[in-house]
């Protein structure tokens, strides 16, 4: 083939790159694994018919090749004027790795007029989506009842459980379900980390009486995760979830709570706090039995359009008993290996794929310097940059992650935390924490990198 010569080929392809990139970021979303990886790729070369791009390393080489090739390669055809193909090559040195340079200061927009916000609802978290078993029957039902009855028999209703066993659903599925059958009642969703942080502005910015206004006035208040509250230091937002609990009681309004633990094992300073609790409907959800855990498997291979071998499924229920959440990211996990090495999907796959994976409360030995250093080696920057100030998308995305595993598979406090990542305040590990599991939730791409990167951890392996 015909060698372009460096200086005029460059010159053309760096324009066509500009153009081409412009146009594919408008067609992947920019919380996805390919929008966040799109800035690391460089074009280093073009023969003929080809465009040779780097990547920072081979895990993204990999990933971006089966997700984003051909469509690159029709930008770069469109904005060259003739067809091209792209292959990706792995180069350390690329754009991803070199320290980028700070960016201009930006005068904030001014505050919106609403300015205590709530949390979003996922629109996938619905009762229709809901897989319902022995382990969560109970939670299921007293859920459908508030929601169905807001302010009737169950109220309070307090949810708990472990960790990634369903209550985040049950909860965004009763505020769907109460708009649906109650359009004109108003729903709050918020989690303990988002009203903690709504009741630091109000503090700093002495709006105490807005932020009550806010919150004293709803009909259906949902929050999630209250030990975030309970183990706040201090007394202040315990105090003012008390007095809002009290004002929306009194009102007859609905409440919904949900904790990782029962109200008694909750590092509660106010004992009343713990009473208000207790007078209501208590339920509790368990981990899945194996019925539920594959009929979950074959309801999120559903939502993939993924086709599943039975005794796939049968394998990943027995593997992984004790968390829903884990038990998709490892489905996840499957799916997406099988997508990047181009096989076909069956138990000797799901073995390799899992064949290291423990159960969740295992000691694993996971440690912060083994976290950084494999989030750094996965989104291709350096430990330095992930501590840094900088708060470009490329550093923040991986910064969250980090963050978000530190606190999952180690038994550090939250300001260590937060310290080792030089930042002030334990709160930014908490919104880290928030922020990652709304991209998990939103973006398979996301949890399939997460849970690859969990196996990884546990395995002391690298990409």
């Amino acid at each position: 083939m015909e060698y372009m010569s460096q200086r005029s080929g460059a010159v053309d392809l760096q324009e066509a790159w500009s153009k081409a990139t412009v146009d594919l970021q408008s067609r992947v979303l920019s919380d996805s694994a390919a929008g966040i990886w799109l800035p690391n790729l460089e074009p280093i070369d073009m023969r003929g018919d080809v465009v040779t791009v780097a990547a920072p390393n081979a895990y993204q080489a990999r990933y971006l090749e089966s997700h984003l090739g051909d469509l690159l390669a029709d930008c770069l055809s469109d904005a060259l004027k003739h067809s091209v193909r792209v292959s990706f090559i792995v180069m350390p040195g690329s754009p991803a790795q070199r320290l980028e340079p700070p960016q201009p200061l930006r005068v904030p927009p001014p505050r919106r007029k609403e300015e205590f916000v709530s949390s979003p609802l996922l629109g996938k978290y619905t009762f229709d989506s809901f897989v319902v078993g022995a382990s969560n029957r109970v939670a299921h039902a007293a859920a459908l009842s508030a929601a169905s009855s807001p302010g009737g028999t169950y109220n309070p209703l307090f949810i708990y459980g472990g960790v990634g066993l369903g209550k985040t659903h049950l909860m965004q599925a009763i505020g769907h379900d109460v708009k649906t059958r109650h359009p004109r009642l108003e729903v709050v969703y918020i989690s303990g980390e988002a009203f903690l942080q709504n009741v630091l502005l109000a503090i700093r910015e002495n709006k105490m009486d807005a932020f009550r206004e806010r919150f004293r006035r709803v009909d259906v208040w949902l929050v999630d995760d209250i030990q975030l509250i309970a183990s706040r230091e201090g007394t202040r937002t315990e105090a003012e979830f008390f007095f809002t609990f009290n004002a929306l009681y009194q009102g007859g309004r609905q409440i919904v709570i949900s904790s990782d633990k029962p109200p008694k094992e909750l590092l509660l300073i106010e004992d009343r706090l713990r009473s208000r609790f207790e007078m209501g409907l208590m339920v509790d959800i368990a981990p899945p039995d194996k019925e539920t855990r594959m009929a979950i498997l074959e309801q999120r291979a559903e939502s993939l359009s993924a086709q599943i071998p039975g005794e796939v499924i049968d394998y990943i229920a027995d593997k992984v008993e004790s968390n829903i959440r884990a038990l998709e990211g490892a489905l996840v996990r499957v799916i997406y290996t099988a997508s990047i090495d181009g096989c076909a999907i069956d138990v000797g796959l799901a073995h390799r794929c899992l064949e290291d994976y423990r159960r969740e409360g295992d000691a694993n030995g996971i440690t912060l310097d083994a976290i950084k250093a494999m989030v750094a080696e996965c989104f291709g920057v350096t430990e330095v940059q992930l501590a840094s100030q900088q708060r470009i998308r490329s550093l923040v995305v991986p910064r969250q992650i980090a963050m978000y595993l530190a606190r999952k598979h180690t038994d550090l406090p939250l300001q260590r935390i937060a310290s080792e990542f030089k930042r002030h305040n334990h709160t930014t590990v908490l919104h880290a924490c928030s922020r990652t599991e709304q991209m998990i939730q939103s973006d398979p791409s996301i949890g399939a990198l997460v849970t690859q990167i969990t196996d990884k951890l546990r395995r002391g392996s690298t990409m």
